[in-house]
């Protein structure tokens, strides 16, 4: 399974139908779908019809035998719908894969089966299906910096910061006392000195 993040990240992944351009095909979103519901908006364009070969849009008709020529003629002309810019295809954001292998094997009739009717056991076959292993593989994006890692780190800097600059002027206001302080006293000094000169 896959889970992918949405519009501010390089995915863009789509999460519901309403977020694709176009979309003619039932079930859930895929690129595939989106590519061929786009191929069939440009055909629509060019040649007033939709391929009958594919899903159509509700209430547009296919085109008819003689409509296929145009249709031959724009897909030659403009390639794959792969590359078209106007084709916007994102991955959907939470898709599920599945890993499959099949084997053939004769079967082998048995007397307690089929019975009544030896004819219709000729034309049936029996499908078994089952789980080779139950390992669920996930892959899943995430934010390298989560909101909360943001936010915690915003707050510790701020607070780093301010209690560097609280401190900082506390220091600066006792140097500026400290200096008041010496000045005062070295005045005193020099004041006694003088009288004790003079006397």
């Amino acid at each position: 399974s896959f889970k992918r993040l949405q519009a501010l990240f390089a995915s863009k992944c789509i999460s519901n139908l309403n977020q694709a351009q176009s979309f003619y095909f039932p079930g859930e979103y895929s690129v595939d779908g989106c590519f061929r519901s786009c191929y069939q908006d440009s055909v629509y364009r060019h040649c007033g019809c939709m391929d009958p070969q594919y899903t159509r849009k509700p209430g547009v008709k296919s085109c008819s035998f003689e409509k296929l020529a145009c249709i031959g003629e724009m897909t030659a002309r403009r390639g794959d719908p792969y590359y078209w810019s106007e084709c916007r295809c994102g991955l959907p954001c939470g898709e599920e894969e599945y890993r499959y292998e099949t084997s053939r094997a004769m079967k082998i009739l048995t007397q307690n089966i089929h019975q009544t009717n030896s004819s219709t056991s000729e034309l049936t076959s029996d499908i078994i299906i089952f789980f080779s292993t139950v390992d669920v593989h996930a892959q899943v994006e995430e934010w390298r910096f989560p909101v909360s890692r943001v936010f915690g780190l915003t707050g510790g800097f701020a607070g780093v910061l301010l209690g560097a600059s609280v401190f900082f002027v506390i220091e600066i206001i006792l140097l500026v006392v400290r200096i008041a302080l010496i000045g005062f006293i070295n005045k005193d000094t020099m004041m006694v000195r003088k009288v004790d000169y003079e006397g």
